[in-house]
C-alpha cells in the first residue's frame, strides 16, 4: 500500500516537472520575441525541406539575430 502510494506521488512529481518545463518554454518566448521568431524561421526552413543540421542552425540564427 505504502509503496503504491509512493508510485503514484513519483508519478506526479513527474509529470508536474514536465509542467513546469513547458511552461518556462513558453514564457521564454513570450519574453523574448528574438527567441520567438528564430524559432518560427527554423520551423519554416524545416517545413520548406531545408533541413539543416544543428551547427548549420546556430550559424542561420546568429547571422539574423545577433
Amino acid at each position: 500500500m505504502a509503496s503504491e502510494t509512493i508510485e503514484i506521488k513519483k508519478e506526479f512529481l513527474y509529470e508536474l516537472v514536465e509542467d513546469i518545463e513547458k511552461l518556462q518554454a513558453e514564457l521564454e518566448t513570450i519574453l523574448n520575441p528574438d527567441w520567438e521568431k528564430a524559432i518560427n524561421d527554423a520551423i519554416s526552413e524545416v517545413e520548406e525541406g531545408k533541413l539543416v543540421d544543428r551547427s548549420e542552425l546556430e550559424k542561420l540564427w546568429k547571422e539574423r539575430h545577433v
